[in-house]
């Protein structure tokens, strides 16, 4: 049990918890903009930061409807993988049904924002306390309701940014270490030594304004 259990509520008592109901075999991939959102499915494959467009989601093959559909300001996550990446969701993803491997928090009351808890449950902390099944490591939805989160002092909407804010920077840098992981593959496409040395080269100055760019922002005063 946490510490100061006063500062800490059960989810459940402001959100309900739900799986995704969707089959694989009932998904089919289209990029027809013609589909409305309500026909679209959310695999958990194409849960992704940035998030993927709606329009490019797959449809589903069959006419029958979910039990429930994802609606704006859900919280997502992967059921089963090792990133689960919390993400909450916009307004154009209403009506959109769940795939089967999503877990969704639906939030039900406003105690905090929704950000913040997808901030929470993408710690170490957090993902500690996830109930999971043994031996495969999915999410308890059931015991998910028990789940307990601590509720921060201070502002909602500031809290609700700078929870926004910080998912941004992880975005950005998955970025930056997808494009030293190109630069260095291509170093080595072709082994000519000519080549070698200046995809070397170019990858090291991208490199070094990369470190640059960090060290200036280390550097810089917190005004906030």
């Amino acid at each position: 049990m946490p510490d100061r259990a006063a500062r800490w509520v059960k989810l459940s008592t402001f959100a309900s918890i739900y799986g995704g109901s969707v089959p694989t075999h009932e998904v089919a991939s289209t990029e027809l903009t013609t589909f409305r959102s309500t026909d679209r499915v959310l695999p958990p494959s194409l849960l992704t930061r940035p998030l993927t467009p709606v329009d490019d989601l797959p449809i589903r093959t069959t006419r029958r409807n979910p039990p429930r559909r994802l609606r704006e300001g859900d919280l997502v996550g992967r059921n089963l993988a090792k990133d689960r990446i919390w993400t909450v969701l916009p307004a154009s993803y209403s009506g959109v049904q769940p795939g089967q491997g999503l877990v969704v928090v639906q939030p039900s009351i406003d105690v905090t924002s929704m950000e913040y808890v997808g901030a929470y449950l993408s710690s170490p902390q957090g993902e500690a306390m996830l109930p999971l099944h043994s031996p495969r490591p999915s999410v308890s939805i059931p015991r998910l309701h028990d789940l307990m989160i601590p509720l921060p002092a201070g502002d909602r909407e500031s809290i609700r940014v700078d929870a926004v804010d910080l998912v941004a920077g992880h975005v950005a840098m998955a970025e930056i270490a997808r494009n030293l992981d190109e630069a260095l593959a291509q170093i080595f496409e072709h082994p000519d030594p000519d080549e070698i040395v200046a995809k070397l080269q170019a990858a090291a100055s991208l490199s070094r304004e990369i470190a640059d760019g960090l060290l200036v922002y280390r550097r810089t005063p917190n005004t906030g």
